[in-house]
């Protein structure tokens, strides 16, 4: 992508790049996380700015050599980074990309507890989706909910829906847009370390931006467009509201050190199959597996029909694995919702221990191969 706007004239700003570990950061440093680096920066006339992907610097910082740094640009309008014997052109990207980023454009959407709102927010990119071609599924939702935010992704196999609650402030009673998910995955890892984070929506509802503090307490803006409508909010709406036939209730390190064992033996695209017997819930690979494998965990069912129908049913291992992650206390619950339309994973809480920061994981359910039977219908 060629093209630049906004670009120093050709000329060298001089920039001493010398890891200093625990160098003190000041107004004029820079950081990556892992070193201070003081910035010495020369005073050009006419002095302005350029564009280009922040993963192409990153990945170069990283290859070059501990000695000075000289950055400018040529007549071509290319960043020149010159180190030691190494130097680099760079192509830039069109400074339009970022317009909307100013601050003055921006209207204050919410303000929430940063720490929550980083929580929600690595939770629900576990189920977004990755497929280029449907980019209304690779974001996140984000919206008013009970005077919280709610977080939803969906690939259409999984979805999960995380609410973000406590001191929020909503100066949008009602609005709803969805972000990348890399973005927001971002966001909570780099602009999540002070009190509060705020969401701010820019001109013509085509961005949203991020403001909040990075772990070294400096103030970092994350900008980024919206994605295309299109998410299925009512179908959403509807999963998690469908009522549920069979609960299973187990603890989260039994079941995830078992889901590890048979997952092993379980072909490429196959489910694990998962069935509850007494007070066992057993997990094996499916019939005609190369390595068959069998593992139990202790088990509660608690039936919310007046019919208890045997429990067994195929899921997919890799997915509930990524759930069982993100899932912080001692109890999960896996519910069967009527007529096969998934499983309801969330964790178990109780009144004294009430979960901060609410979360639900919906995976659909998978086929059995032949000579299995299932309780899907």
């Amino acid at each position: 992508m060629g093209g630049s706007y906004g670009v120093a004239p050709p000329g060298r700003a001089r920039r001493r790049s010398r890891a200093a570990v625990g160098h003190r950061r000041g107004p004029d440093s820079l950081g990556d996380g892992r070193h201070d680096h003081g910035v010495h920066r020369r005073s050009e006339p006419g002095y302005g700015y350029c564009l280009r992907p922040a993963h192409t610097l990153a990945d170069l910082a990283r290859l070059l050599p501990r000695t000075d740094v000289e950055l400018g640009t040529d007549a071509d309008g290319r960043i020149t980074l010159d180190c030691g014997e190494v130097s680099y052109r760079i192509p830039t990207l069109p400074a339009d990309l970022v317009q909307h980023a100013e601050p003055a454009t921006a209207t204050r959407l919410a303000t929430v507890p940063a720490a929550a709102f980083a929580q929600a927010a690595r939770r629900a990119v576990v189920s977004a989706g990755r497929d280029a071609l449907l980019p209304a599924f690779t974001g996140v939702r984000i919206s008013t909910v009970d005077g919280g935010l709610r977080l939803v992704a969906t690939d259409r196999y999984r979805m999960t829906s995380a609410t973000v609650h406590g001191e929020t402030s909503l100066a949008e009673q009602d609005f709803r847009t969805s972000v990348p998910a890399e973005v927001l995955a971002a966001v909570a890892r780099h602009s999540c370390h002070g009190t509060v984070l705020a969401i701010e929506l820019g001109r013509d509802a085509a961005s949203v931006g991020f403001l909040g503090a990075g772990v070294d307490g400096a103030m970092r803006r994350t900008t980024t467009a919206v994605l295309d409508d299109g998410f299925p909010d009512s179908q959403v709406d509807r999963i998690l509201a469908a009522p549920l036939t069979t609960r299973l209730r187990t603890e989260v390190a039994p079941l995830a050190a078992a889901l590890r064992r048979v997952a092993v033996g379980a072909p490429d695209r196959q489910p694990v199959v998962v069935q509850h017997t007494g007070d066992r819930l057993q997990l094996s690979t499916p019939p005609g597996a190369a390595l068959a494998a069998v593992a139990t965990v202790r088990c509660a069912q608690i039936v919310d029909s007046d019919t208890a129908t045997p429990v067994r049913f195929g899921i997919n291992p890799g997915y509930l694995a990524e759930v069982l992650a993100v899932i912080e206390t001692e109890r999960v619950e896996l519910g069967l919702a009527a007529g096969g339309q998934g499983c309801l994973v969330q964790p178990v809480t109780t009144e004294q221990e009430p979960a901060p920061y609410a979360h639900q994981h919906a995976l659909g359910l998978m086929r059995l191969p032949p000579g299995a039977t299932d309780t899907r219908s």
